[in-house]
C-alpha cells in the first residue's frame, strides 16, 4: 500500500519544523552569549564551541529530516521495513542527544591545546558522515561526469537506500544502540575535542573505556556493508584506524589530568570488556 498520504502529511510539517529549529538556534546562541556575559568564569572559547556544536547538530538534524522526506516523496511505493525506521529513529535520537549534551555540558578541567586534540578529532568526526552520505554523492553533476568518481562511489552490488540486508542492519542498530546508551551516561562530559571533563565510569563505561567510539565503529561497518563501494571501504578502514588513535590521544590527556585513570585502564578494555577481569578478581580473593 502506498505511503504517499502519510508522507505528504509529514512533508507539510517539515518547513514549519525547520523554521522552529532555526529559531531554536538563534535563541540558543542568544542564551549562550548572555550566559557567558553573566558568568565570568565561563571562557569565551567554551561558549564558541557550545555555539558551534549545537548549531552544527541542529542543522544536521534539519538536513537529515529534509533528505528523508525528499527520498520518501520521490519513492512513495518503496518497501520500507521496520529495521529502516528503527535505525533512523536511533540515529536521530543520537544526534538529539549530541545536541543536548553540547548545550548542557560542563566546562573542561583540562582543555584541548594541541593540534592533535583540536583538529584531529574534527577530522575523525567527519569520516562517518562521508560514509553515511556517500550514496547521495551521485546527485552532483561533477561526479556523474567523471568515470573515475562514478566507479569510486558505485556500489559493488545493486543496493539502494532502504534495502536493508540482515547483516548491515544488525551492525547499524547494534552500533547506534551502544552509542545512545553511552551518551545517556556521558551527558555533560560529552565533547568532540580531546578534553577532560567529569570522569565517567558507569553504565557501558564500567566495561569499556570508549563505548561511544565502539558504537560508531559498528555503525560505520554497517553502512559500509549496506553501500559497499571502493570509497566506503577505504573511508571505513581509515576511520577505524583514526578512531583508535583518537582514543589513544584522549587517554593520554586523561592520564595527565586524572591519576586514577591508569587503574581504570587496567580494569576496562578499550572497545571490548576484559575477559580476564573476573579471573583476576578471583585470584585477589
Amino acid at each position: 500500500m502506498s505511503q504517499l498520504p502519510i508522507i505528504s502529511w509529514i512533508a507539510g510539517m517539515v518547513t514549519e519544523l525547520q523554521i522552529l529549529l532555526l529559531l531554536f538556534c538563534l535563541a540558543l546562541n542568544l542564551y549562550l552569549f548572555v550566559t557567558c556575559r553573566l558568568k565570568n568564569h565561563e571562557a569565551w572559547l567554551d561558549v564558541f564551541f557550545k555555539m558551534f556544536g549545537s548549531n552544527y547538530f541542529t542543522l544536521f538534524i534539519i538536513h537529515r529530516i529534509n533528505m528523508e522526506v525528499i527520498f520518501l516523496l520521490n519513492n512513495p511505493d518503496y518497501p520500507i521495513e521496520i529495521g529502516y525506521w528503527v535505525n533512523w529513529s536511533l540515529g536521530m535520537m543520537m544526534f538529539f542527544l549530541f545536541l543536548g549534551a553540547y548545550i548542557t555540558r560542563s566546562n573542561p578541567i583540562a582543555r584541548a591545546n594541541r593540534l592533535r586534540e583540536i583538529i584531529y578529532p574534527l577530522y575523525c568526526g567527519s569520516l562517518p558522515m562521508l560514509i553515511f552520505e556517500s550514496f547521495s554523492f551521485n546527485r552532483f553533476e561533477f561526479v556523474r561526469n567523471s568515470e573515475t568518481l562514478v566507479t569510486l562511489f558505485r556500489p559493488f552490488s545493486d543496493i539502494d537506500p532502504g534495502h536493508w540486508s540482515g547483516l548491515s542492519i544488525a551492525f547499524i542498530i547494534f552500533g547506534h544502540s551502544i552509542s545512545v546508551w553511552a551518551l545517556f551516561y556521558l551527558r555533560r562530559s560529552f565533547g568532540i575535542l580531546s578534553e577532560v571533563r567529569n570522569f565517567v565510569n558507569g553504565g557501558p563505561y564500567r566495561y569499556v573505556r570508549h563505548p561511544l567510539y565502539a558504537g560508531e565503529n559498528f555503525a560505520a561497518l554497517g553502512f559500509c556493508l549496506l553501500f559497499p563501494s571502493w570509497f566506503n571501504v577505504a573511508v571505513t578502514i581509515v576511520f577505524l584506524a583514526s578512531q583508535r588513535l583518537r582514543a589513544h590521544f584522549e587517554e593520554q590527556k586523561f592520564l595527565q589530568a586524572i591519576p586514577d585513570y591508569k587503574d581504570y585502564m587496567d580494569q576496562a578494555g578499550a572497545y571490548l570488556p576484559r575477559l580476564n577481569k573476573k579471573a583476576d578478581e578471583s585470584k585477589e580473593l
